[in-house]
């Protein structure tokens, strides 16, 4: 589990991992990445009620990603499961049924399932994932051409990456990049039903990063991965993912054109106040200065 400014939300991510009905030994390991708020002391107090819980001192506030890889690394089990301190698990028995799975299937690297999206003190349902993906096993590609698998609902075969690569470092985003790593040793398999929820408020990660931002995250995802298996030597998995870097660049330039035409016709039809809008909007989202 990660933390970091999670005052309000924490008790209820990590209660909602303590409520688990699984056999097998459970370890919680939170990386508390030195917050603002009162969420080391939330957490402490919870970690003073179980002993199944570790928390993770940062002495200093190192950032997403170290963060993530430092947590990460002091993983001892067999498996992993990922959380973040904002959201939550909907199920009793998520893991154990994923945990089922994957010993049904000795050939998932890992396994994940559906999940909604809620607001954040409301729990309003405003959302739900995957979209459609039509197998209950995904391949490389897949993976590759899009971030299908949900952060809330990860669970890892830890054996296979039993520590990230020294490069993980320079990653923006630190999901997305191990899917394709291990897709890459294995099918990532899925579970249809949905148990977990993903909190949507605006101090998360992704609501406070622009376009802009995105672009230049999957660029440095994208060409530090390339890089990877090229020196595996896996040139399948390097075209998979040149062409799949061509490709989700051509859909996000195809969206901010469409937002630029629907500009230009509200100029053209005299509605310059919506024009304005719709350019306010525009470059908001790519994270540009007005």
């Amino acid at each position: 589990m990660m933390a970091y400014n999670h005052e309000k939300y924490a008790e209820q991510a990590v209660r909602s991992v303590l409520m688990q009905q699984v056999d097998a030994d459970l370890e919680i390991i939170i990386g508390e990445d030195c917050s603002k708020d009162g969420t080391r002391a939330v957490l402490e107090s919870l970690r003073r009620t179980d002993t199944r819980i570790r928390v993770l001192l940062r002495e200093q506030n190192i950032g997403l990603v170290p963060n993530f890889i430092e947590t990460y690394h002091a993983c001892r089990g067999e498996f992993i499961a990922v959380l973040s301190c904002d959201d939550y698990w909907t199920s009793p028995l998520k893991l154990q049924k994923q945990l089922d799975a994957m010993r049904e299937h000795p050939d998932w690297s890992m396994c994940f399932h559906a999940w909604q999206i809620v607001t954040a003190d409301t729990f309003r349902v405003i959302g739900s994932g995957p979209e459609a993906i039509g197998s209950h096993e995904l391949q490389f590609i897949q993976l590759a051409e899009s971030c299908v698998v949900g952060a809330v609902t990860q669970f890892i075969r830890r054996g296979l990456i039993p520590r990230l690569p020294a490069w993980y470092s320079k990653l923006i985003v630190e999901d997305w990049p191990l899917h394709i790593l291990l897709s890459g040793m294995g099918p990532v398999g899925y579970i249809d039903e949905t148990m977990a929820a993903y909190r949507h408020h605006p101090q998360s990660f992704c609501a406070t990063r622009g376009a802009s931002h995105f672009v230049i995250t999957l660029h440095v995802m994208f060409e530090l991965l390339v890089s990877h298996f090229t020196t595996l030597g896996q040139f399948r998995e390097v075209q998979i993912l040149q062409a799949a870097k061509r490709k989700v660049f051509a859909e996000y330039d195809q969206q901010f054109a469409d937002l630029k035409r629907i500009e230009r016709r509200y100029h053209r039809l005299g509605l310059d106040r919506i024009a304005d809008a719709v350019r306010y909007v525009r470059r908001r989202i790519m994270g540009l200065s007005q």
